[in-house]
């Protein structure tokens, strides 16, 4: 996928994937290499358009989002993950 690849619109302040573009898409694209506080969701078939990047705070927003909900956190090498994976490998007093 290029960076200027277009992975969903804008409109009216709704989302909307490839598949269910707006009636008017003459402005408003989502370019993948966009950056987000969250993954957006179409606002008709409330797909998430997970071609875009995160910011720090969107990283953190899913994987909260996604603890508090018991799913597996959508986010891709996940910085939180990560840090929550090795602190549970560490023995009981072990500090790294």
């Amino acid at each position: 996928m290029k960076t200027y690849d277009v992975v969903g619109w804008v409109y009216d302040g709704e989302t909307y994937c490839l598949s269910h573009p707006p009636a008017k898409i003459s402005k408003g694209p989502i370019f993948a290499d966009s950056e987000w506080d969250y993954y957006p969701v179409c606002g008709e078939c409330w797909e998430r358009i997970d071609a875009v990047s995160l910011t720090g705070d969107g990283v953190k927003y899913e994987h909260e989002s996604a603890k508090e909900h018991g799913v597996e956190c959508p986010v891709d090498s996940c910085v939180f993950c990560r840090d929550e994976s090795r602190r549970a490998a560490l023995k009981p007093g072990e500090v790294k």
